[in-house]
């Protein structure tokens, strides 16, 4: 099986916190670093981290087509951005006469549907790639957080619970436990049927999963053995609101 090897750029970490910098001098020095990082001579997909409010679009996707010029990157992407900055980015490509993005990868799951009607259909629409990342929200949906329970010590929610706290509230995580014995029927653990889940949208074109140890890969193979219909997407989907 033939291996792509992806990287991003633009997070740059500070004493006060991580801002995006994505300028041409700043992408054009940190490509260099990561190729001796991975111990590559190529990447095969380039990605900006997070969009950059601070520098033109134009910028970016000249920075970005001259590494693509070179040969040193065969495509590249964008993550975690709006329907509205991807569009921008499309079109500033198109006017430029510059590469565009062919690929997005923004967080999408049971818990975070808004892709659904945004994003996702530019992607369609524009044959683009779509990743997911975040499939099972932080380890919300493997259904181990219970509502009225404090979050297990030492897991990566209790440590950095911003920007989860909707996602953490007792009525959603009430909710995700309606998908324990949908789960059980089908022979899965909860996590493999938020990842079937995640797979069974068409356009979703692999999914991003970040286990920390090998008895986690079983959650992968439940998910690509499990083949959800239309109606078993629906209903697991519907369970969730």
């Amino acid at each position: 099986a033939e291996m792509m090897v992806a990287t991003k750029v633009g997070a740059v970490v500070e004493p006060t916190g991580m801002r995006v910098s994505l300028r041409g001098e700043e992408i054009a020095r940190k490509f260099v670093e990561s190729l001796a990082r991975l111990g590559r001579r190529s990447i095969d997909l380039y990605m900006a981290h997070a969009p950059d409010g601070s520098t033109p679009i134009a910028e970016t996707l000249e920075a970005f087509a001259r590494l693509l010029e070179t040969g040193v990157v065969r495509a590249v992407g964008a993550c975690n951005l709006s329907a509205t900055q991807l569009t921008e980015a499309l079109t500033e490509a198109e006017r430029l006469g510059l590469p565009r993005y062919v690929w997005v990868q923004n967080e999408y799951s049971l818990l975070a549907r808004e892709d659904e009607a945004s994003v996702m259909p530019i992607c369609r629409e524009r044959g683009l790639a779509y990743t997911p990342h975040s499939v099972l929200c932080a380890g919300i949906l493997t259904g181990r957080f219970l509502p009225g329970h404090a979050l297990p010590p030492g897991s990566a929610l209790a440590l950095r619970p911003e920007g989860r706290e909707e996602q953490l509230s007792a009525t959603t995580l009430a909710r995700v436990q309606r998908l324990a014995p949908e789960a059980e029927a089908l022979g899965v653990s909860v996590a493999g049927l938020a990842l079937a889940w995640v797979l069974s949208c068409e356009d979703v074109t692999s999914a991003l999963v970040a286990p920390r140890r090998p008895d986690q890969f079983a959650m992968v193979h439940e998910a690509l053995d499990l083949h959800l219909d239309a109606d078993q997407r629906d209903r697991l989907g519907a369970l969730l609101t």
